[in-house]
């Protein structure tokens, strides 16, 4: 564990060069609220957004100003919370 806010501890494995690569949050039921993908080139991006949207996966680009990494990060919305 890396870090630990309010519900959520931040997890990563341990040669990761990254703060973290997995969050869990207590709630009162199991799912998952969302997936992001880390990518090194802006091509592997594409590559995943054309799979969601084969998919039907419902999903958002992060722009780089508002996400943690310097590139853009695509993120899987599911429904369950």
């Amino acid at each position: 564990m890396t870090g630990r806010e309010g519900k959520t501890a931040y997890l990563k494995g341990w040669d990761e060069r990254h703060a973290y690569s997995v969050c869990l949050t207590e709630a009162y039921r199991a799912g998952m609220v969302r997936m992001a993908f880390r990518t090194v080139d802006p091509e592997d991006l594409d590559y995943y957004e054309k799979r969601l949207q084969d998919f039907g996966v419902k999903y958002e680009v992060i722009p780089k100003t508002t996400a943690a990494a310097v590139r853009c990060v695509l993120c899987a919305v599911w429904a369950h919370r």
